[in-house]
């Protein structure tokens, strides 16, 4: 056996332990987030006592939800603490949790995005996000990358002006057949440095693109009907799943390096749908 296929299935294996290990113990484990009126939507840990959570109303409005909370989660003590209520962010998809390298915790939602000091977790700041986002992501350092009407934008909480970094387009080839080039679902890497995104050419071809946060380097990895993608923790990798089910064939996974455009790609029999996926440097 390689030893590339060797670390690969070793990814593999650690990523469904955990996935099996997370079922087990919710099984096993009372639910001590037990208010009814709300459903948890996104969870991460603050650091290895804390978790820090994302709530919404479960009486869901035709316009959403009407009300959202943040809370933290001492899992030792069973001690929650709610710091944040209210109508600013409310859980409207895009959603997510980032825990900055600048002392912040960012959460946000299509709204609004709320700031906590990350050592104290006390409310910080309350940013309303431009209209017209359909997917977003934070930095480690509070820039926002999101999906626009044009294509994909850049913007800090100091300055909405957005910079477009991806333009959508409409070319003619020579044959006369237009082309449509759609980007979307950016994700920043671990360090702020990247953006990788979605990028469909007339809805058919799909590739996993990456651009600098400076525009000085843009890549496109090929991996056509992929379904969900990560970042590995060292901004140096990504990691990209076809669930298999959703196009009719097996799971197969691509670990695409940034650095060199090397590609490593696994096919397994049996596919996961519906699986988060999450890729850790092993040493």
């Amino acid at each position: 056996m390689s030893d590339k296929k060797a670390f690969f299935i070793l990814v593999l294996t650690v990523f469904l332990l955990m996935l099996s290990s997370c079922s087990s113990s919710h099984q096993e484990q009372e639910n001590y987030l037990t208010d009814q009126k709300y459903f948890l939507y996104n969870i991460k840990w603050l650091n290895e006592e804390v978790l820090i959570g994302q709530m919404c109303q479960a009486d869901m409005k035709i316009d959403g939800y009407d009300i959202g909370r943040v809370v933290t989660w001492e899992h030792n003590k069973n001690k929650e603490q709610l710091i944040y209520e209210g109508k600013e962010m409310s859980g409207l998809m895009p959603t997510g949790i980032v825990i900055g390298k600048d002392n912040n915790v960012y959460t946000f939602d299509s709204k609004a995005c709320i700031i906590f000091d990350k050592s104290t977790m006390e409310l910080h700041e309350t940013i309303r996000m431009p209209e017209n986002i359909y997917s977003l992501d934070v930095s480690p350092y509070g820039e926002f990358a999101a999906r626009s009407d044009n294509g994909i934008i850049i913007f800090s909480k100091e300055d909405f002006l957005d910079k477009t970094l991806l333009m959508e387009e409409t070319t003619t080839e020579e044959s006369e057949k237009k082309q449509y080039v759609f980007y979307d679902y950016p994700k920043w890497s671990p360090d702020g440095n990247w953006i990788a995104y979605y990028k469909s050419v007339n809805n058919e071809k799909l590739q996993l693109g990456v651009i600098a946060r400076d525009q000085t380097q843009e890549l496109a990895f090929d991996f056509n009907n992929f379904t969900n993608y990560a970042w590995s923790t060292d901004s140096t990798h990504l990691i990209a799943i076809n669930e298999g089910t959703a196009y009719g064939g097996p799971l197969e996974l691509r670990i695409f390096n940034i650095m060199t455009g090397e590609t490593i790609v696994e096919v397994f029999d049996m596919p996961i749908e519906g699986q988060e996926i999450e890729y850790f440097k092993i040493l």
